[in-house]
């Protein structure tokens, strides 16, 4: 029974993936960690599933929205960190918010991140 439970979600997993159109709703970099906060804003369905089957679904949407050269660190529920090593491209434009210890800023409307730039 509960082998029919994981593989109907996986299969609406797979379903929903194709047919959805995700967002980030928010990207937050901090240089001294070099870590990226990506939030991202899921329909009913997703954050169902999410919460059933935990980070494989968010590490779907980060696969999906985010190429580059970077390391998953964690997948949350509506959210994922990752670690940048070089560029990172987005599928779509973001905001991104600059954390740079005591200082913030923002970039607007970019597919682009080079954390070289900030270091």
């Amino acid at each position: 029974m509960l082998k029919l439970f994981c593989l109907t979600l996986i299969a609406i997993v797979l379903l929903v993936g194709n047919a959805s159109a995700w967002e980030i709703k928010e990207v937050t970099y901090n240089t001294t960690t070099k870590e990226l906060e990506i939030t991202f804003i899921l329909n009913p369905l997703e954050k169902i599933l999410s919460f059933f089957i935990g980070g494989d679904l968010v590490k779907t949407i980060v696969e999906n929205l985010v190429y580059g050269n970077y390391t998953l660190v964690s997948a949350g529920y509506d959210d994922a960190k990752i670690r940048l090593n070089g560029t990172v491209y987005f599928s779509e434009e973001v905001s991104v918010v600059l954390k740079m210890g005591n200082e913030t800023e923002i970039i607007l409307n970019t597919t682009l991140l080079n954390p070289e730039i900030y270091e």
